[in-house]
């Protein structure tokens, strides 16, 4: 009975080691990580899923390590740190980034995107060279500390977001505003609205 015991708690505990072994590999690489505030950011997203423990990010390396309890939370964990503006490549086949850019192939003439991690003038440079790798490329609005820019000139969309992506930045199109919700106002509405003096 005592054998019998022993093997079935031997098995739970093979079970248990084999079933998260997987999670103390998964490595993320190619990250943008410049400084402490990108450091800082990465740490924060990964810190907010339930489940994920020991970020190894240290400032100034792209590369680290974190491990999660399952293959969800690590899917979670991914998409936080996208969220936050980072992108990079993860050393497990089933797990990705995010490709949902909303930017589709084909040449544009102005993108207006959102979401990238700039925390300091070191990330815009950063995605200000990548922009720059693209063919068509004319002009940016981006300045540091600000997550939406306007690209113009004559380029692929798709393009410019995989260079973007491969200099470990995360992207997306920007929404485009509506008007749908806006309520109409009258002429003497408008005219307050501008500061113009009544009549």
């Amino acid at each position: 009975m005592r054998t019998a015991t022993m093997v079935a708690s031997l098995t739970i505990l093979f079970l248990l080691v084999v079933g998260s072994a997987w999670a103390d590999e998964i490595k993320i690489s190619g990250v943008h990580n410049c400084c402490g505030a990108c450091c800082k950011a990465i740490h924060e997203a990964l810190g907010k899923v339930e489940g994920v423990s020991d970020v190894t990010a240290e400032p100034k390396k792209p590369d680290f390590t974190f491990q999660a309890t399952d293959t969800k939370v690590a899917r979670r964990a991914i998409g936080a740190v996208a969220r936050a503006g980072f992108y990079g490549k993860v050393d497990d086949d089933k797990l990705t980034f995010p490709k949902r850019s909303g930017v589709k192939p084909g040449k544009v003439t102005r993108l207006s995107l959102v979401g990238l991690h700039n925390c300091c003038p070191g990330c815009c440079k950063a995605a200000k060279d990548a922009l720059a790798k693209v063919k068509g490329v004319e002009a940016d609005t981006l300045k540091p500390k600000s997550r939406k820019f306007v690209v113009e000139g004559d380029f692929d969309g798709a393009a410019l977001v995989k260079a973007l992506n491969d200099a470990g930045f995360f992207v997306r199109n920007a929404p485009k505003l509506s008007l749908d919700h806006v309520p109409q106002l009258s002429m003497q509405g408008l005219a307050a609205a501008l500061g113009a003096p009544e009549k």
